[in-house]
Formats: C-alpha cells, structure tokens, sequence
C-alpha cells in the first residue's frame, strides 16, 4: 500500500520528519484496511469539487481529514469522485472516471466496503485545526500530518508510476533524475495565475532565490557557484518580469558543469522557461499540453476537450512527484501544485528549504484558503 516511498526514499531522509514518515503512513493505511472489511462502517468524501487537478485534491484531502476527525480514525473514511475535467476520458471509463484511474483506492478493501459496509452519515469535525493530527503525532505539527494525508492519497497506480518513472529516466540525457541527492526543484508558474491577479515571477528571479538555501551555501567551496547558469540574474531592487525573450542563449552546458554542484529540476506551465532551462542543463520534464493551455487555462480548456484528461493528469503528477523529491524547493505559494509538493517532500523528510517568490501574498492565500476550508501550515521563507 505504500510503495510510493521506495526504502532509499526513506533512508535518504533530512529532516526530523523522515523518521516518522512510514509510521504516519502506516497508520491510515491500518484505519482505511481493516483486518475484516465486511459490513464495517464508513463513511465518504467527493472527489469532484472543483477547480484544478491540485485543487481537487487537496480540497479533497482536507474533507477527508475532518471526517477522519469526527470518527477518530477509528474507521474507512473512501473518497470517491472524478477530477472534473482530468478524469473525464475514455482512458478512465473502466473506473468511471474516478479519480483512482491514477491513484490506488483510499482502501484495499474499498469494493467489499461499499458491497457489504454500512455508509456513515456523520458531520465532519468543523475545522482544520491541530485537533485533527493522531495523538501519535500531534508533536510534529500539522504541516506534517497535512503532507502525510496528501503523501497517503499520491500513491499512483503501478501503471501511472511506470510512466513517471520512464519519464524521469530519460531526463539529463539519459541519466535519469537523481533522486539519491540533494536537489533543488523550482515551479515556475505562469498561464492562469497572471488571470488570477497574482504576479509571474520569471525563472531567472526563482533561479536567484536558491542561492539563500543552505544546501546551495554549504553544498560548495565558497570560491564556487552553488550552480551554473548564464541567465542574467537580477540584483536586489530590480524588476522581476515573466518575459522569456531575455533569456541568454550563451549558457553553459551540462558536461561544463562542476559535478559537485546543486542540479536543479525546474517545472513549468511555459514552454519558453522549460526550454531555457534545458539549455542551461537543468532536468525539465516534457513538455505538452500543459504548455499549451496557457492563455485559456488548463481547467477550462479539458472541461472543453475531456479527451485531453489523461494526458494532462499525467503531466502534472509527474511533475508534482518530481517536485515532490526535492529538498530545496522554490515556487508560488498561489500555486496548489507547489504547495503539494511542499506538503509531500516535507512529510517525506526530503525537505530542507521552500521559499515563496509570492511571500507578501502570503495573507490573501491565507484568506481564499480558510474560505474554501483549506489549511495552510505550510512554512515559506522571503525569496
């Protein structure tokens, strides 16, 4: 049930966190399994509100959590649903379109659950608080126990994992993503956010603010760059800008690079950026439809055009997990994508520094999240 977190995974762990990560999964996996499913009580959340892939999820999640509360993690508590827009396709007709077309049931014993169990009708607990961690785990905080409840429900199907997993081996011209080390993943959000009212961030300010990590300032000798790139950074008090037509084309390739330096896997919604930073040798993922939705924006346009789900479903846990394996992470907190990744790196142990490039708006994230029930606990340092 928790394969996701292969044992190097665990082993590889920094943070105080890691050591906790296979007992915190263990003990939903006990909660949602029952030794004996048969005519066991429990009870349901939708999958289906709403909004993007990351938002259905963690939307989802937190439901989850306060049901979990209000049952004291005594019994199953399923989630059920499709991801309006991402599971839609025929590639999911088989499971109806719910969202397990890409991640393992929330119960091995779902089926005999839903045939022979009793549905629950209880209230769930009515906020997300530190009264919903286990007492088992109440000292290491909610943004632990928030990261663990996101790890427990990414735990993808054997055939969505093969995938990612390829993709990842193809990356740095077939060396494959290094998982085994420190790494520093940067977002780079930019499509709907601008629509949104939040402001882009352009790559090379994101690149910028990986040099305060403390793996980037112990990593090397101080006479060394913590990374190579060419891109013109910005100075303190200059204009970020989201333009990708500035970026140098004179970079350094990979076989220049100093072995002992942070790699960096950089993410994004824009093509240009992703080009960019292949060219400078940083590990990007493939791009696709991702990068094409940018001026519609991903949500609408696979409500428009269903067949497109899977494929863009795909992208994006990829890209989620990739993020999600690196220790040093820099992006936008307005972003559900990065803020996963946050959560499930953090909750892994894999976490040493997040920074969010939108920290002043910080407060209004605060805002829309407590609106739609959502927890924040998450920490961001100034960029």
């Amino acid at each position: 049930m928790v394969a996701f977190l292969c044992a190097s995974a665990i082993a590889s762990a920094r943070n105080k966190n890691g050591e906790y990560t296979q007992a915190a999964l263990s003990f939903i996996e006990n909660m949602q399994t029952p030794i004996n499913c048969t005519g066991v009580e429990y009870s349901v959340v939708d999958m289906g509100c709403g909004g993007g892939f990351a938002a259905h999820f963690q939307l989802a999640a937190s439901e989850w959590l306060r049901f979990a509360k209000a049952v004291n993690f005594s019994k199953p508590v399923l989630i059920l649903g499709h991801i309006r827009g991402y599971s839609d396709g025929a590639e999911c007709n088989s499971v109806k379109s719910d969202w397990s077309c890409f991640f393992e049931p929330m119960s091995a014993c779902q089926e005999t659950l839903l045939a022979t169990g009793k549905r629950s009708s209880i209230s769930p607990y009515h906020t997300i608080d530190e009264q919903v961690i286990p007492p088992a785990f109440e000292h290491l905080g909610l943004a632990f126990w928030w990261g663990i409840v996101q790890t427990y429900m990414f735990r993808m199907r054997p055939e969505i994992k093969a995938h990612v997993m390829y993709e990842a081996s193809k990356m740095d011209h077939g060396k494959g993503f290094p998982f085994d080390v420190p790494i520093a993943g940067v977002h780079v959000r930019h499509g709907d956010k601008a629509s949104d009212g939040f402001r882009a961030h352009s790559l090379e300010a994101e690149m910028s603010a990986i040099r305060k990590s403390p793996e980037c300032v112990g990593s090397v000798a101080s006479s060394k760059a913590c990374f190579s790139s060419s891109i013109p950074l910005p100075v303190e008090g200059s204009n970020d800008t989201s333009s990708s037509s500035n970026y140098s084309s004179n970079v350094v390739s990979r076989d220049a690079k100093d072995d002992t330096q942070l790699r960096i896997f950089v993410a994004s919604d824009d093509a240009n950026v992703l080009a960019a930073a292949e060219k400078m040798g940083h590990l990007v993922d493939t791009a696709g439809i991702s990068q094409s939705t940018a001026g519609a924006g991903m949500f609408t346009t696979l409500v428009a055009h269903p067949e497109k789900g899977y494929n863009a479903s795909l992208e994006i846990i990829a890209d989620i997990y990739y993020l999600s394996r690196c220790s040093t992470l820099i992006g936008i907190s307005a972003s559900q994508v990065f803020r996963m990744a946050v959560g499930i790196s953090n909750a892994t142990g894999v976490l040493n520094y997040s920074v969010a490039m939108d920290h002043n708006q910080l407060p209004r994230i605060r805002q829309m999240s407590k609106k739609y029930g959502l927890p924040l606990p998450e920490v961001f340092e100034l960029p």
